[in-house]
């Protein structure tokens, strides 16, 4: 888990307005392909990931599939969630409960509500033992181990 990551989107979300702020898209359909998301879309919490300049020069990115809608991917990585595993060293099941609603109702969270959910992730990591904590494995990797 790469707790300096998430703490650094942590950040970034207490500064989302709520109106660019939709839990449900990784970024709205009127994005414009600015990186910055300065164009006014609403993006989820992976979405604003995209604007940290320190996550853009590892590879996190947003991008515009022709014919749909926005993704963000990892370098070559075209699955969101998967993305968002590698970019911050976690499992993809934490990468599911982290950037999308899980909850009834959560699909409202302010930016602020799921840093609050991030932070709390990151404590609840920490109490582990750190060979348990959690970290990236690609699906593979998982069902060769029988995980």
């Amino acid at each position: 888990m790469n707790t300096g990551r998430l703490r650094l989107l942590v950040r970034k979300l207490r500064t989302v307005p709520r109106r660019q702020f939709d839990y449900c898209q990784w970024a709205g359909e009127d994005w414009k392909g600015k990186k910055d998301l300065s164009c006014g879309t609403a993006a989820c919490a992976l979405g604003w990931a995209t604007t940290l300049p320190s996550l853009r020069r590892v590879g996190l990115k947003l991008v515009m599939v022709p014919g749909c809608y926005p993704e963000v991917h990892f370098k070559r990585e075209p699955d969101s969630f998967e993305a968002g595993a590698k970019a911050f060293d976690i499992a993809i099941s934490d990468s599911y409960e982290l950037f999308s609603p899980n909850e009834e109702g959560e699909e409202k969270a302010t930016p602020k509500q799921v840093a609050r959910k991030i932070e709390r992730f990151i404590e609840r990591e920490l109490k582990r033992p750190a060979k348990e904590r959690s970290r990236y494995r690609s699906f593979e990797k998982c069902v060769d181990e029988g995980a």
